[in-house]
């Protein structure tokens, strides 16, 4: 496979003409967040940090780790960046706007929340787990140990 750099790529440079706005892959807008966050933690820390002086991010540099760990994992920013579904505004009755793991990856008890908390906006919305799935402990041909998808497609 040919693989291209996006800088040069004509097709989004024609994209963003015809939107008015860059268009990116989404991982370079994501490098770009963690290069962002990693030079203000540089900035305010030793041997970068200057004495008596409020740098920028200076408040908040301390928490970018987490949460760029949360940006990672989310499941939210999964639906709505990879999966295209619309923001979910209707609390699941019975998880009340909160994640349940358990629903979200099996699927067992079929609750229309999916395991998000939120109630999908159309109907037949698919499950979205991004890149977390259920697996068991399988045996290759050879006898080596493999794990096996096993989420449930619904």
């Amino acid at each position: 496979m040919d693989v291209r750099d996006w800088r040069t790529d004509e097709r989004l440079e024609s994209l963003a003409k015809e939107y008015g706005e860059p268009v990116l892959p989404l991982s370079a807008v994501c490098n770009a967040v963690e290069t962002w966050a990693g030079c203000l933690s540089d900035n305010n820390a030793p041997p970068l940090q200057r004495a008596n002086r409020k740098e920028q991010g200076a408040a908040y540099h301390s928490t970018l780790g987490w949460i760029l760990h949360d940006i990672r994992k989310s499941n939210l920013l999964g639906r709505l960046l990879y999966a295209k579904q619309p923001l979910r505004t209707k609390p699941c009755p019975r998880h009340q706007g909160h994640m349940d793991m358990d629903e979200l990856l099996a699927g067992q008890q079929g609750c229309p929340c999916q395991g998000t908390g939120w109630l999908p906006e159309a109907p037949g919305t698919e499950r979205y787990t991004g890149n977390v799935f259920l697996a068991a402990v399988d045996r290759a041909p050879d006898g080596t140990k493999v794990l096996k998808n096993i989420t449930p497609r619904t």
